[in-house]
């Protein structure tokens, strides 16, 4: 699949500024180290769910995007300590990543934005938009999961005019994964 220059740069500041979130603190706007001890081993993401493997071809069709289109991590580049598949539907990318963060880490980073408590099934979910998001562009649901969290995004390809809120589209894609995605 060929992905656009902007959604790279999306990807990779999303997974960029999701690893940075909790690596430590500042004391007078000076870097701190963290001292806690990482959830996974960063350069064994083993026994995270794997999107690109675990759902399945049938239920991507039931959403709207094309199996065919899928892309593995960041444009083919894996991500130490995240799973990351993406695939195209008619004017959108859906993004699902899997990485051993948590949904606090979420609202503390600063790349993200609007944030919004929901529940998708019985499951509660934080809905929320990129920072760098023009004219709301794109928007997440994420999960706290069994040792990390799971992301699902919905972002529109810039090539594309959106054809509804990607929120709306992200919701209902987060409602028809949610019997898949690990708890």
């Amino acid at each position: 699949m060929t992905v656009t220059t902007r959604a790279v740069a999306a990807l990779v500041a999303v997974v960029w500024s999701l690893s940075a979130v909790g690596c430590g603190s500042t004391t007078d706007g000076k870097p701190v180290e963290a001292t806690s001890t990482p959830t996974a081993d960063p350069d064994e993401p083993a026994g995270l769910f794997d999107p690109c493997t675990e759902i399945s071809d049938d239920l991507l069709r039931q959403m709207g995007v094309d199996p065919a289109t899928e892309e593995a991590d960041l444009a083919g580049v894996e991500y130490p300590g995240w799973k990351v598949c993406s695939w195209s539907g008619p004017w959108y990318f859906l993004t699902v990543f899997v990485g051993d963060k948590s949904l606090d880490q979420m609202r503390e980073n600063k790349s993200f934005t609007k944030f919004r408590d929901i529940k998708i099934g019985t499951r509660d979910a934080l809905q929320y938009q990129s920072t760098s998001s023009m004219q709301d562009e794109d928007c997440f649901i994420g999960y706290a999961v069994n040792g990390g969290v799971v992301m699902i995004e919905v972002a529109t390809m810039f090539s594309e005019e959106k054809a509804e809120d990607p929120c709306d589209v992200v919701i209902r894609d987060a409602i028809a994964l949610n019997s898949v995605l690990p708890n």
